[in-house]
């Protein structure tokens, strides 16, 4: 973790919308505690990587782990496609080391990223993946389905058309989680199933919201597995 926290304001999130900026010292020893470990990855926890300062820090953090790790290949990161577009973003990540970008891609539809109040709009996400594409860089989309009204049609065929630079999909379901005190989405509370994004079933969901829900589900699913 470079950095706690988020400036984004999405309507259904509960990280604290104050940046923290973790300092380099507890960085290095963040990296260092890792030493027991086998691995070739490693995951950056910041929520939209690019927003601290310190991104660029994860140069260091390459070397220092490459001097006890020679299996070590790079990092994977969290950030929104307009935020990765800004000044390059894209381009610099992948010299420092990102091999995988995982975007909160949730739905793609204008009409509820806006509901979502997402920073980022579907013509952002496709030129993200152009860029990706060139750069050789893998795409990791975060989904959020039982949203109402969505039929996942456009997410379906968007997964389609990227399946190519997608390896691996994230997949919950829209929860109003307990403290989220930005409120503006049109829906209320019913169940702790409501709450939770690991739950399926969801109170303002019908019978054949499930059914497409679950449809959409398999579909993309299948597509990224190949099966």
């Amino acid at each position: 973790m470079l950095s706690d926290g988020c400036l984004f304001r999405c309507s259904f999130c509960t990280v604290p919308t104050t940046l923290t900026v973790v300092s380099p010292g507890k960085i290095e020893e963040q990296v260092e505690e890792l030493k027991v470990l086998d691995f070739k990855l490693i995951f950056i926890n910041d929520k939209s990587f690019g927003q601290a300062k310190n991104w660029r820090a994860i140069r260091e953090v390459f070397e220092q782990v490459h001097r006890y790790n020679q299996d070590f290949l790079g990092f994977i990161v969290q950030t929104p496609p307009s935020l990765a577009l800004k000044d390059r973003l894209m381009e610099a990540a992948v010299d420092l080391g990102v091999k995988y970008m995982e975007f909160g891609v949730e739905t793609v539809s204008d009409e509820h990223l806006a509901l979502f109040n997402k920073p980022y709009r579907v013509k952002h996400l496709d030129e993200a993946c152009e860029r990706a594409r060139r750069l050789g860089l893998k795409i990791i989309p975060n989904f959020i389905l039982g949203i109402p009204g969505d039929d996942y049609k456009a997410t379906i065929e968007w997964v389609t058309r990227n399946r190519d630079i997608i390896p691996v999909v994230n997949i919950n379901f829209l929860a109003l989680h307990f403290g989220n005190m930005r409120g503006r989405l049109p829906w209320q509370s019913q169940t702790l199933g409501d709450r939770d994004q690991n739950v399926a079933k969801k109170s303002w969901l019908s019978q054949d919201d499930l059914a497409r829900m679950r449809d959409a589900m398999e579909t993309i699913y299948a597509i990224t597995s190949g099966s």
